[in-house]
């Protein structure tokens, strides 16, 4: 890692799952239209200029509120009694040996500028933990708790100059102020259509591959099943595991047409058992003994027509004869 290189903190992906909800609209009128997405980041960042710029002017405090809070943690995890602290001035730099009180702790050297850069003492330090968080370690605050060094090294001096209040101010000048007015209506004022590009006609989203039929008839819930389980058989029976394929619920099954049901065929549906048949009424008739039926009864009828058939021929006969 580079001298001037400096790590913010080992943070999760949770910053940038943050960063992506925050511009959660704009992902999604991509999708639409990008004219539309950029417009609304536009806008976005246009109002969070004008918030920081607000916060930034109204701070009255050397540092950054993000500053202030990060030199408070650790100046409250530590005390100046707990550590072993050796002093020594060079030509343009303070040497610390600082070492926890104890046996067995490491010393470590801190390493802090006589010159100030844009205001601050920030020193550098063997334990890579400014390098890693950019924020002063345990140790630095410690040498200049111990009282050893000049006056003008406090534990606000010694914050990195990007936690400063002045810093902050120049990133966000105080009569800069941003155009966040762009509309639909603004930006096609004094611009010519291209008439060379068109919308793409509907058949060429990604539903299906190829220009579909605007005769083809719709199938019905029952076909697009049956259609679904032909095509998983034959795909068993090509692979040779039919034995080992699990039908899902609902797969290759029938739907009954009458009540859309799957337990049961169309003919056996209980609607069609439950219609209301017509009533008969039935009239009893006394035939007497003589026309009681035996057994074989069609035979008996039979008999009878045969006997009135031959009766009108022997009477039409009669007839002819008396004529004559």
């Amino acid at each position: 890692m580079g001298e001037n290189i400096y790590m913010y903190r080992r943070t999760a992906s949770s910053g940038a799952e943050s960063m992506n909800a925050a511009y959660k609209e704009v992902r999604a009128r991509t999708a639409v239209d990008c004219l539309n997405a950029c417009i609304l980041l536009i806008n976005t960042e246009c109002v969070r200029f004008l918030s920081h710029k607000e916060k930034a002017w109204k701070t009255e405090t050397v540092l950054t509120p993000a500053g202030v809070e990060d030199m408070t943690s650790i100046v409250n995890e530590i005390s100046d009694t707990s550590f072993w602290v050796t002093a020594v001035e060079q030509d343009d730099e303070w040497t610390c040996l600082v070492q926890r009180s104890g046996v067995g702790y490491n010393c470590y050297t801190c390493t802090f500028p006589k010159e100030p850069m844009h205001g601050s003492h920030f020193a550098t330090c063997t334990c890579k933990r400014d390098k890693t968080s950019a924020t002063p370690c345990d140790h630095m605050i410690a040498a200049v708790q111990s009282g050893k060094l000049p006056p003008s090294f406090t534990t606000v001096s010694i914050m990195p100059w990007w936690w400063r209040r002045d810093h902050w101010q120049k990133q966000l000048p105080k009569d800069l102020y941003p155009a966040c007015s762009h509309t639909i209506q603004t930006i096609k004022e004094g611009r010519l259509s291209d008439y060379t590009i068109r919308y793409a006609p509907d058949w060429l989203a990604g539903n299906k591959s190829g220009r579909p039929k605007e005769a083809a008839r719709k199938k019905s819930g029952l076909e697009v099943a049956m259609t679904k389980a032909r095509k998983k058989m034959k795909q068993a029976y090509s692979s040779g595991d039919e034995k080992t394929t699990k039908k899902k619920k609902g797969d290759g099954r029938i739907r009954c047409q009458v009540c859309g049901k799957f337990n049961h065929e169309s003919k056996d549906c209980a609607l069609l058992q439950r219609r209301v048949m017509p009533e008969v009424e039935v009239v009893e008739v006394d035939c007497g003994e003589d026309t009681e039926k035996d057994i074989n009864g069609d035979e008996e009828v039979d008999e009878i027509e045969t006997a009135t058939v031959d009766e009108k021929r022997i009477n039409n006969e009669d007839r002819k004869e008396a004529a004559l």
